[in-house]
């Protein structure tokens, strides 16, 4: 299982607090495998177009945490929150 940590504090959805419109924010996040195998991330994406993934390890040790970097750009449109749903990748071990 893959967690996600915010200032130390499991999170189960990504709260960049207020965001104007045509600015963006930039939220550090902690990813924690809690597997007994060494992980290999691969292919980070978002299925969310005003979402992008800056940074995210490329593998993590049993029990590792590492930060990741996403910036998020919301656009007049959105009516929606943001979830951590919303940004996926492929784990091997």
């Amino acid at each position: 299982m893959i967690k996600f940590f915010h200032n130390g504090q499991e999170i189960e959805k990504i709260d960049f607090d207020i965001t104007e419109v045509g600015t963006s924010n930039v939220l550090t996040l902690g990813i924690k495998n809690e597997y007994s195998h060494r992980i290999r991330i691969l292919y980070p994406q978002s299925s969310d177009p005003e979402v992008k993934i800056i940074s995210i390890p490329e593998a993590l040790n049993p029990q590792e945490q590492q930060e990741m970097t996403i910036t998020f750009e919301p656009s007049i449109f959105r009516r929606t929150p943001l979830e951590l749903s919303n940004i996926g990748f492929r784990v091997v071990m």
